[in-house]
């Protein structure tokens, strides 16, 4: 039923720290004073790249360089879609100290998900504000959306012909395919799956199809995988029109695997997101 569509693609990504994003929050970033919300576009500009001395200029916060910018990824074509938080103090004993920490949450055109947490410390002084402390780290999806898009078998070489296209650039590929499909049991199909959610580039995953929606048990040998920015990655597959039924018979599961540490462990499998693959009416 399945067959394997040899694209050669790898995933990989260097090892960053991962925090799960938490929900909660006292109050919108509107509910903070003038000199808070201004902090907090500092933060964000520094992280999508700005220079110390630019944010400095634009926006009149001094010390920002504490914030570093991960090396391998900065935001590009991400906008700010929502900001947490979840602290917010003045110092007692120091007139114009401020304390601010939360999350920033982004999203690109086509519904990527990326998430920072943050937390600084910071001084007004007149009409100018120093940052006296701050750090700022990437959080990483424990359950991702994934989006999974099925072609007849020949429409892929059109989708996929660019091997520099970004995540972006082959979103949009697949999601308007300019070869129609034309349903038929005995077609070969391709199948590309997109992770939508942030992950941490140093856990290891895999997607998996199955039978039964239930657990995380499924074959994963048949997709290969594209690796994109730290934290992103599609995989691809080949399957058969017979194997493809309403109501769906099979399912994508996106899972996280941990290799056994001892003789006597087994391997650990952690079922993050599953969608079903069936055709549309």
């Amino acid at each position: 039923m399945l067959l394997a569509l040899a694209f050669g693609w790898l995933l990989a990504g260097p090892a960053l720290a991962a925090e799960p994003a938490r929900e909660s929050g006292i109050a919108p970033p509107d509910l903070l004073p003038v000199h808070g919300q201004v902090v907090l576009d500092a933060v964000a500009a520094r992280l999508a790249g700005a220079e110390p001395a630019l944010v400095a200029a634009d926006l009149g916060v001094a010390g920002i360089e504490a914030i570093r910018p991960e090396t391998e990824f900065h935001y590009e074509g991400f906008d700010l879609a929502e900001i947490v938080i979840d602290r917010f103090a003045a110092d007692r004993k120091t007139s114009g100290r401020f304390s601010v920490a939360g999350e920033l949450r982004w999203k690109d055109v086509i519904g990527r998900r990326a998430a920072t947490r943050f937390a600084a410390n910071y001084r007004v002084e007149g009409k100018r504000l120093a940052i006296e402390w701050a750090q700022a780290r990437p959080l990483f999806a424990e359950q991702p959306a994934i989006r999974a898009f099925l072609y007849p078998a020949e429409a892929i070489r059109a989708i996929e012909s660019d091997a520099n296209d970004l995540f972006a650039g082959l979103f949009l590929k697949a999601y308007q395919p300019e070869v129609p499909v034309i349903v038929g049991p005995e077609r070969d199909y391709a199948l590309l799956v997109f992770v939508m959610d942030r992950m941490d580039p140093a856990g290891t995953y895999e997607f998996r199809l199955a039978e039964q929606a239930e657990g995380s048990d499924g074959e994963a040998g048949h997709f290969r995988y594209r690796g994109y920015e730290p934290g992103w990655f599609v995989g691809a597959a080949l399957i058969h029109g017979q194997g493809v039924t309403r109501p769906p018979s099979l399912w994508i599961k996106a899972v996280r695997t941990e290799k056994a540490s001892g003789l006597f462990s087994t391997d650990k499998n952690h079922l993050l997101a599953r969608v079903p693959v069936g055709f549309a009416d």
